[in-house]
């Protein structure tokens, strides 16, 4: 395949695009390139092009292929530099994981490995481009697992092709109208599937592969304005979708077509002597296209452990960090990749032998960080100090998620009890939590729990419906909305656009009351800034256990603490409630803060440990389960229900 310096440049801009998206970089109270992440989408057509290119010309050439060459020039090329980056990575992610993280680790070390890495991450990760889903040092590397999934078959279907070359392009177009058409319907149920699973992907590598078929059998075109404006059009979508698109837009899906519509441009029509093609056969260009590979792979866990070692980095530190990883991305390419690319300096035979040696040595060391769920004594030192304080707030999480799926919808509704029927996101899982681990304070109560987005009660397509025709509705008393609100929120149920929290939590509050309900309109989540990337109980206690000091009055600095870092996690959550509490006077519901049991105005407290050393939050405002039996027995205490009791005519 004749060499085509444009294509690295080309690569170039992808690499760029997604490093500069991944970094984050504060410009004017803002992200730079929010749609970075379509460089991924560059690459995959990228992939189809050339790969397919080197399958079919061979098989014209010589009328065969060799599956076992094609697979031994894949491993060539992506496992030394894969195993480079994983072993540089063991001894940060030793240094700077909890046990819960660093147990993750080692599952998604296997996973890249393996390459299921994007199946591992669709099921551990809620949202790809999330803030906290940039703490996990080998994200990345689902695109990869995504490519090696697509040529796992791909060689088998381009010898099929090549006996009937008739029906090329019928089929290879049928396979892509069939892919993209799962990608737009599966976007709106599940994005998350949508964007990791392979079915959604293939029409993207197909494009690059019909550019190839059409190359093959066509040639490219001659037309010399053709390889100026087209190209120059081409690399103007890629960069508007770059600048334009955000973690909001649907993807992939329709708005997809243009980033990729834009390579096969450039692919089919860009020469290294005019316009664009120039361009990106630069020198600057087709360096940093030569070092794609290495820089895309280098570059997520070190700003991953950046993150996680800084907090929130400043643009200087990402800055320096990217410097460093393209001179190490280069040093990659020149003593890693290239040496293992060429037979003549490494052996088929030392290719297996290393790979194997890699793939053991690599799935042993992480057979044990499993076996010991990360947990080697890191942190047996504040133990000793404080018992009961747990410092991986994920472990936590999955304890409180645990505890609550095993008792999801909850206990039935109790006979001769008022029946509530709590609703909302996470955050009413919590409030439902608070009361089950204190059902024995509440005995004129019994509890079920409905998990619904509040947007998902102004839709078109109203999976309200569903709740509305529900037993926990329909023989409920008091409707108990309590999530976390927003103005904008995605209804995961239905649509994969945003919607109005308020809008949807008030044509709730109008059908319930008029269903003869009462309804309790909670106020919004308390939520809490962190200092320097911790939460603040995480940021006191470090400081302390690591200065020697004495953690006597540990608990009054903290609950001091949160009651300043309080409402600074979010802006506009007292405006909400001003709100909340309006749409609340005007339908005659009752509105009841969760300030009010979460801290102490008068003491100028919220609390945030329990008086035996607890965390009762996990994150910025979610309750651990220690938290949710501490929260339950305050509202008890201070007769926070005693309003709704008054309306229900209980004592």
């Amino acid at each position: 395949m004749q060499y085509r310096p444009e294509i690295d440049g080309l690569r170039a801009i992808a690499v760029l695009t997604v490093v500069i998206y991944h970094a984050e970089f504060e410009v004017f109270g803002g992200t730079f390139l929010t749609g970075g992440f379509v460089g991924v989408d560059v690459f995959f057509v990228i992939s189809g092009y050339l790969i397919s290119t080197l399958i079919f010309e061979e098989l014209a050439s010589t009328g065969r292929f060799s599956i076992l060459g094609f697979y031994e020039r894949r491993a060539r090329r992506i496992l030394p530099a894969l195993f480079a980056v994983i072993l540089v990575s063991l001894p940060f992610a030793w240094a700077l994981l909890l046990p819960s993280a660093l147990e993750e680790f080692a599952h998604s070390v296997v996973a890249a490995l393996l390459f299921y890495a994007n199946i591992f991450f669709h099921f551990s990760t809620a949202e790809y481009g999330a803030e906290w889903s940039l703490l996990k040092p080998l994200l990345h590397t689902w695109s990869l697992s995504v490519e090696e999934q697509f040529y796992l078959f791909f060689p088998f279907l381009a010898i099929f092709l090549h006996r009937i070359s008739r029906f090329w392009v019928t089929i290879l177009l049928a396979l892509s109208v069939v892919s993209f058409a799962f990608a737009i319907s599966v976007d709106r149920t599940h994005p998350n599937l949508n964007f990791y699973l392979l079915p959604s992907r293939i029409w993207e590598l197909l494009a690059g592969v019909l550019v190839a078929v059409m190359v093959l059998r066509h040639g490219r075109a001659s037309a010399s304005g053709l390889h100026f404006f087209l190209p120059t059009a081409g690399f103007v979508m890629i960069c508007s979708a770059s600048v334009f698109f955000s973690d909001t837009t649907p993807h992939p899906s329709y708005p997809t077509l243009i980033p990729v519509l834009g390579t096969c441009l450039i692919l089919f029509f860009a020469k290294p002597d005019v316009g664009i093609g120039r361009l990106l056969a630069t020198g600057p260009f087709v360096t940093v296209g030569l070092m794609s590979y290495s820089l895309y792979l280098w570059h997520f866990p070190a700003l991953a452990f950046l993150r996680i070692g800084l907090g929130e980095p400043s643009n200087i530190a990402l800055l320096l960090t990217i410097l460093g990883v393209v001179g190490l991305s280069w040093l990659t390419y020149l003593f890693v990749e290239q040496p293992f690319r060429q037979r003549e300096r490494i052996s088929g035979h030392n290719v297996v032998r290393t790979t194997a040696y890699g793939l053991v040595s690599l799935g042993l060391i992480c057979a044990v960080v499993i076996n010991q769920q990360g947990n080697f004594g890191q942190f047996d030192h504040l133990r000793a100090v404080l018992p009961n304080f747990e410092i991986d707030n994920r472990k936590l999480d999955k304890a409180r998620t645990e505890f609550m799926e095993s008792n999801f919808p909850g206990i039935p509704y109790a006979p001769n009890t008022a029946k509530i029927l709590v609703v909302g996101n996470s955050h009413a899982k919590d409030m439902f939590n608070a009361f089950l681990r204190n059902k024995e304070k509440f005995p004129a109560l019994s509890m079920a729990l409905q998990d619904i987005q509040m947007s998902c009660f102004n839709q078109a397509l109203r999976p309200g419906t569903e709740f509305f025709t529900s037993p926990e509705y329909l023989l409920a008393d008091v409707v108990f909305i309590a999530p976390q609100y927003a103005l904008g929120r995605k209804c995961h149920v239905v649509d994969s656009y945003f919607q109005n929290d308020l809008t949807g939590t008030e044509a709730l509050v109008v059908r319930a009351k008029s269903d003869g309900k009462q309804v309790a309109l909670v106020g919004n989540t308390v939520e809490f800034g962190d200092i320097n990337g911790q939460t603040v109980i995480d940021a006191i206690v470090w400081e302390r256990v690591l200065a020697g000091s004495d953690v006597s009055g540990l608990a009054l600095e903290v609950n001091r603490s949160y009651f300043q870092a309080r409402f600074s996690h979010r802006e506009g959550i007292l405006e909400l409630n001003s709100v909340l509490r309006e749409i609340a006077l005007r339908h005659d519901a009752l509105f009841l803060s969760k300030e009010d049991f979460i801290c102490e105005r008068s003491d100028e407290v919220c609390f945030g440990i329990t008086d035996d050393g607890f965390k009762v939050f996990s994150d910025y405002g979610h309750f651990t389960n220690e938290g949710a039996a501490f929260f339950g027995k305050r509202i008890a205490e201070i007769g926070w229900l005693d309003p709704l009791y008054a309306r229900l005519g209980l004592d």
